[in-house]
């Protein structure tokens, strides 16, 4: 005969032998929830890291030809002896200081973008997705302003150096900014074609 302590035994052990199939299985899952987070995270890393890279190869450059422009100004340098020898031709044009102050702008913000993404790389080794993406907008936010200023130190530049032709230098500032203008302006009437599309479609 079968007691009914034994039903009650033999109830319980099921009961437990359930209970901890079901906390495996939460185990399980919630490894498994980890292990996905991970590799997402890991993936964003490694789509950061080669975005951080580009930036790094942009900020250099641009690096690199600022530095070299600040040496190698435009008109030339004075070379009769003299209280001026070495100095800038054109250091009294009004152009050519804009064109050495946006050089400097746009050579110190790439410095300083290259000196972020160095610091950038203790970020990526502890995974942390959230200082990583606010570093890299910083990146790309300096990387801007110094493209910027490096259009404008060009424009300048030839500013000065065509300042007898005024109406050449008045040219090529002006051509390249009405393209832009252009491209842009083409941009958003596309834009707001597509949106008046979608529109109309629902």
């Amino acid at each position: 005969m079968v007691s009914k302590n034994d039903n009650i035994d033999e109830g319980n052990t099921v009961k437990s032998k359930s209970n901890e199939d079901g906390d495996e299985d939460e185990g399980n899952r919630m490894s498994s929830k980890s292990n996905n987070e991970k590799g997402k995270n890991r993936n964003i890393v490694n789509l950061m890291e080669k975005t951080r890279q580009n930036e790094l190869v942009a900020a250099t450059l641009i690096a690199t030809v600022t530095f070299a422009a600040g040496f190698s100004v435009p008109g030339g340098f004075v070379a009769d002896k003299g209280p001026d020898q070495g100095a800038t031709i054109l250091k009294r044009n009004t152009a050519f200081r804009a064109f050495v102050i946006l050089n400097t702008m746009s050579m110190f913000l790439s410095s300083l973008s290259v000196f972020n993404h160095l610091s950038e790389s203790s970020s990526t080794h502890v995974l942390d997705t959230k200082e990583l993406f606010k570093q890299m907008m910083f990146s790309e936010l300096l990387i801007s302003y110094a493209m910027m200023a490096m259009i404008g130190a060009f424009l300048s530049g030839t500013c000065a150096v065509l300042h007898i032709d005024k109406n050449l230098a008045i040219s090529a500032c002006v051509v390249p900014v009405a393209i832009f203008a252009h491209l842009q302006l083409g941009n958003n009437i596309e834009s707001l074609c597509l949106a008046y599309v979608k529109m109309f479609r629902k």
